[in-house]
């Protein structure tokens, strides 16, 4: 009944093995879901059409989305092989039949090669963007000190909680999970200066 979509990535891994099997034909009758904006937009670039996308850019705006929607509905989710199973779980629970699916997989950078590190050592660095807990993490361990010097922008609670288990503050946290909202929070900081990162918690 529905395919969801955690991610782009998700999305250009799903797109592949379609064209390799047929066509859009094979989808039948399934609607599609993104967690937001720009996981629509993949489905838009292979000319699928999105027919859901939560208010909150999220598992939990997923979870909020399908609220409504009546039990016992087959439901095919495209996620990381780390992603969290946190919308498997809770659709089962509300009568749904869920199939979980590894749509790309995720390798961690053992270290930073020569030419990174040597970029680190010319450019001034400002800011660094943390999309997800499993980049904060790689970040923390790649990175270490360095951390310390630069401001970190967080697009979730989880990967701020990340950065305070290991002494760090986030200096911003977007209140949704989009890059656009990350920078905006971003910029918000730039205007109220350090005053402002409870706000841009917060949300």
């Amino acid at each position: 009944d529905w395919i969801v979509f955690s991610s782009s990535n998700g999305v250009q891994a799903f797109a592949a093995r379609l064209a390799e099997a047929g066509d859009a034909r094979l989808l039948g009758t399934a609607r599609l879901a993104a967690v937001g904006p720009r996981t629509a937009d993949a489905l838009a670039a292979h000319r699928l059409a999105c027919d859901l996308v939560p208010d909150t850019h999220s598992a939990a705006g997923l979870l909020e989305a399908f609220r409504e929607e009546p039990p016992q509905r087959r439901l095919l989710l495209i996620q990381a092989d780390r992603g969290r199973d946190t919308l498997e779980k809770e659709l089962t629970a509300r009568g749904h039949e869920v199939c979980r699916v590894t749509g790309y997989v995720s390798r961690d950078v053992a270290c930073l090669d020569t030419a990174a590190e040597a970029v680190l050592a010319s450019q001034p660095i400002d800011w660094v963007m943390l999309s997800s807990p499993a980049i904060t993490a790689a970040a923390l361990r790649l990175f270490g000190d360095r951390l310390h010097r630069w401001k970190t922008a967080c697009n979730s609670d989880a990967a701020a909680d990340l950065l305070a288990a290991a002494g760090l503050r986030a200096t911003v946290v977007s209140p949704t999970p989009s890059m656009a909202a990350v920078v905006e929070a971003m910029r918000a900081w730039q205007r109220g200066g350090a005053g402002h990162e409870s706000h841009a918690r917060s949300g």
